[in-house]
Order: structure tokens, then C-alpha cells, then sequence
């Protein structure tokens, strides 16, 4: 394929674009906008939440949306007809798809210290996902939250590197099985590689320091577990590493990933990474710079770029000046396509909807497996004047508050909306 494909159409399959380039505030999709990017770009993958201002997408509206989408896109004409792949952080449970089951944070399955809950939180949302038409999710969090003042703690699997591995590879299982014969799975995606849980100054991607020594001890067996429990993906870091952007580093994108732990998977950037090199970085001159340095220098294969065409367009300037070589758009390209074809999306019918799975989004058994893995996550930190277990005189206990029946507070990022917050 890749021989026959011209290197636009390579470069669309190395390009995600946000889902609010075609879908307009009423939830509605401009279909004219995907033709537009399809015919253009040839766009390989689209993200994001749908649900939003009020329009909730369930299970069946997700399905149909990027069944559009790639109704539109196999019409397009192109040296070959490729459906593109939709991204969501499914990260506990299909928590963005109304009525799919939630499950508990990563810090509370590890809580558990069980790891058949977080493979049977990830083998239910996998199901729910693919349901959805969902075919990749962006997790497992594999960070070690060693600053507590990090506000991601809740997303990922504590500080210990044993436990964050343990878990970590039972939530690839849950993800993938055999995924690549299984069509009730999807593909997982070990992030954010690497040292992200560690910032200097508790804030959110700032800079982590991190001798390469403890980096080899503390920080790469979760992401080594993940690779060798076959995780599909991956997805890089935000933060530099002792001033060295994770993004443009060919020692921790190359090396260390590609080389020293072999990982053979697809590697996707976080939220505008390849930019970020010029714009928050600043260890390029420009985006081109940026998108240079990136794409020569790491193993990158797919930009999320993700609100904008200036991946595609830099880039495909670059591969013609001769400063990328043809071959390294096949290599990420390549990766791309085994993956679409790995999930069964070139099986004939492979993108349309699983009918059957619909029925199974939020039935009542994948409760029982979500309140079972809160229960085992419960902590008792405290029992002050042995408030537990209640006397068998206690009837009822009264939750008040003006969250108190608010799923999105209650249960945190993630949750509905990015943040959890929803009016």
C-alpha cells in the first residue's frame, strides 16, 4: 500500500484532528467540513469528546457519527479507501459515552492491590468503546505520581513501580486480548511516556528532573510491562526530562523506546506536542522547526495536531524540500496502517457498527463488576471512636451538598466532561 500512496496521503495517516473542526456547537456534524478535510488532507484520525452544551452522545450516536465520517472518507477519492480511526480517553470506563458503565480511577483500582479490576473495568469499556465505534482508547496512565501536588494523581496507578506494572498490564489485557481477531477490543495506549508524573513543581507539564538512574528504576518498568502485555500504542509526555522536551528527544522517542525496550507499536503526541516545541518548549524557531526536529529526530508516527492543518501542510513541505525522506513517512505510516488493519478495520464492514454489542452498553451485570471494583478499592483511613461498621440501628445515611447527586463530582475528571465539570 504504502508503495502506491501518494505522500499526502501518507502524511493524512500520520494527522489527528479534534472533533470541533466538524462538529458544531449543537452537536450537529458539518458534513461538508469532513469532505472538505478528506478531499484535502486525507485525514487518518479523529478524537475527542462528542457530548457537549448540553447534547449527550450514547453509545448509538457515537456509532453513527463516525460511521459518517467514514462514509465520507471511503467515497473520497484516494489510491486506496482507508477508514480512519476515532481516539477517546476511555481512561475509567466509556465514561464519555452517556449510559456506558463508569468505573473507578486508576488510583482507586490500584487501591484494590487486585489487578482483575482494572482488567475488568478495560474489557468492559472496550466492549462499550467498540460498540460506540470507538476502536482506540488513550490509556492506560502508566505515570508514577511521585509529587502528590501533581494534579493527575487520581488518573493513574500510585507511585510504585511494581504495582503501576502489575496493573498497568492487566488494563492492556482488559483492552486488547487478542485484538487482533477479537472484534469486541481495542487497541490501548500506554501514556504518557516518559517522567510526567514528576514535576519539579507540582504543576501540570512542567519541567521534571530525574537522574537517569532512578528514570531506569522507577519510571520505564510500568511502560516495559505495558509493551510486553503487547500494548498497541503509545503516547508521549508533555514535560521536558533535565530541560530535554520529551517530544523532540530522539534519546528518550528512539532510543529508549524504540531500541532499549522495543516497542514496535504506533506512537501518537499528546495535544499539540509537535507545536508545543515552538510555542511552549521554546526549543524551536518555528513550527516548522518544530515539526522538523520531531518527526527527524524521534519515532513519533501520528500528530495530534490538533486543531489546526499545520501538521500536514509543514510537513508534506518538508518531505518535498528533501529535509524528511520519503522513508520516514513510510515508517510511521506504515505503523498507522498495521494498526487499522490489526483492529479489522480493512475487513470488509470492519468500521460499520457492532449491532450487537449496542444491546450490551450499560447492562446491568458491567454494574455489578463496577460496584464490586468500589468496593475493593475502599480505604479506611481513620476509624476515629470505631465509627465502622455502623450499629444495625443505623436505617439510612443522608448525603447532602450540592454535589451530592452530581455523577460528574462525584467521580471526578474524566467523567461526562474533560474535567469532570458539567453545569
Amino acid at each position: 500500500m504504502l508503495k502506491k500512496m501518494t505522500i499526502k496521503e501518507k502524511i493524512g495517516q500520520m494527522t489527528q484532528i479534534n472533533q470541533n473542526l466538524f462538529q458544531l456547537a449543537d452537536g450537529t456534524i458539518n458534513t461538508t467540513m469532513i469532505e472538505w478535510l478528506q478531499k484535502e488532507y486525507f485525514i487518518g484520525s479523529y478524537l475527542n469528546n462528542l457530548s457537549g452544551n448540553g447534547v449527550n452522545f450514547n453509545a448509538q450516536g457515537y456509532a453513527d457519527v463516525i460511521s459518517t465520517i467514514n462514509e465520507i472518507t471511503l467515497k473520497t477519492k484516494s489510491t486506496y479507501k482507508i477508514p480512519t480511526i476515532y481516539g477517546l480517553d476511555v481512561v475509567h470506563g466509556a465514561h464519555y459515552i452517556a449510559n456506558a458503565t463508569i468505573f473507578p480511577h486508576g488510583i482507586n483500582q490500584a487501591a484494590s492491590f487486585n489487578p482483575a479490576v482494572p482488567y475488568a473495568a478495560a474489557e468492559i469499556a472496550a466492549k462499550d468503546s467498540r460498540a460506540s465505534n470507538v476502536l482506540w482508547t488513550f490509556a492506560p496512565i502508566l505515570d508514577l505520581a511521585v509529587n502528590k501536588q501533581w494534579p493527575r494523581v487520581y488518573e493513574d496507578f500510585g507511585e510504585d513501580p511494581l504495582l503501576a506494572s502489575v496493573m498497568g498490564a492487566a488494563s492492556v489485557h482488559g483492552f486488547q486480548g487478542n485484538y487482533k481477531s477479537n472484534r469486541t477490543k481495542i487497541a490501548a495506549c500506554m501514556k504518557h511516556f516518559i517522567g510526567y508524573g514528576a514535576p519539579r513543581s507540582g504543576e501540570d507539564r512542567d519541567s521534571s528532573w530525574i537522574p537517569d538512574r532512578f528514570l531506569h528504576d522507577y519510571f520505564v518498568p510500568p511502560f516495559k510491562a505495558a509493551i510486553d502485555a503487547g500494548t498497541a500504542t503509545a503516547m508521549e509526555s508533555y514535560n521536558d526530562i533535565n530541560g530535554e522536551a520529551v517530544v523532540g528527544s530522539k534519546k528518550y522517542l528512539r532510543t529508549l523506546l524504540r531500541d532499549q525496550l522495543k516497542f514496535y507499536g504506533m506512537l501518537v503526541t499528546d495535544w499539540h506536542e509537535i507545536e508545543n516545541l515552538f510555542e511552549f518548549h521554546g526549543v524551536s524557531s518555528s513550527v516548522e522547526a518544530a515539526t522538523e526536529l520531531a518527526i527527524k529526530e524521534t519515532s513519533i508516527d501520528m500528530s495530534m495536531v490538533p486543531q489546526d492543518l499545520t501538521f500536514p501542510e509543514v510537513l508534506y513541505k518538508l518531505v518535498k524540500k528533501g529535509t524528511i525522506p520519503v522513508s520516514r513517512i513510510d515508517e510511521s505510516a506504515g505503523r498507522v496502517l498495521q494498526l487499522k488493519k490489526d483492529l479489522g478495520l480493512f475487513e470488509k464492514n470492519g468500521w460499520k457498527t457492532n449491532k450487537a454489542l449496542l444491546k450490551t452498553v450499560g447492562q446491568k451485570s458491567d454494574h455489578e463488576v463496577a460496584i464490586n471494583g468500589a468496593r475493593e478499592s475502599l480505604t479506611l483511613l481513620k476509624n476515629d471512636k470505631n465509627t465502622l461498621p455502623l450499629g444495625k440501628s443505623v436505617k439510612k445515611i443522608l448525603v447532602v451538598g450540592p454535589t451530592a447527586n452530581k455523577l460528574s463530582y462525584l467521580a471526578g475528571g474524566w467523567t461526562i466532561a474533560w474535567q469532570g465539570y458539567v453545569n
